[in-house]
């Protein structure tokens, strides 16, 4: 197969990616520096295995270490930011969206930043629903909780502009470990 698809180099997967992004009349934010995040991605990709312990680009389909660059370069993310981790299953890579790029991805569309946080036991947490939906929390962490079990998380997603409190979201550790 000549036309064959090779990513053997760190310029492999620049080249891969400035095709793309021409074919595709993509235009990167001024943020993203695809060059940045392609060096990135190639030294990210080097040291993920397989269950054998073999480097995935011996193992995964050249089609889905390409797709896999496509998903990083469409959403921006950056590897080394740990927005995105490269998970093999069987012979397909695949570029899965980590926490950070979710709230990457949601400063970029939405506006807003997200602040996140556990709660232990012996924590005092006072919640309250507003009238538009979202949630009041008040949360006062005990210096004597640090080490006692997490009994539950919270977000808050806020206006970057105004710092309103546009979502908010609480979920129990029965809910987390689903």
């Amino acid at each position: 197969m000549a036309n064959e698809l090779q990513i053997k180099t760190q310029a492999d997967v620049i080249a891969l990616a400035d095709n793309f992004i021409k074919t595709n009349n993509i235009i990167p934010s001024k943020k993203y520096n695809v060059e940045n995040a392609m060096v990135s991605l190639f030294t990210n990709v080097l040291s993920v295995k397989d269950k054998q312990g073999k480097s995935v680009l011996e193992t995964c389909t050249p089609l889905s270490i390409q797709n896999a660059i496509y998903e990083c370069i469409t959403n921006e993310l950056t590897p080394s930011k740990k927005q995105t981790y490269f998970i093999p299953y069987g012979n397909e890579l695949t570029s899965q969206t980590s926490y950070f790029g979710n709230v990457k991805k949601a400063r970029d569309v939405a506006n807003v930043t997200i602040h996140s946080q556990v709660v232990r036991e012996g924590d005092s947490i006072d919640v309250e629903m507003r009238a538009n939906g979202t949630m009041l929390i008040r949360h006062k962490p005990n210096i004597k909780s640090l080490n006692r079990d997490i009994i539950m998380a919270y977000a808050v997603a806020s206006d970057v502009k105004t710092n309103e409190v546009v979502d908010s979201d609480i979920m129990t550790i029965e809910e987390i470990k689903k």
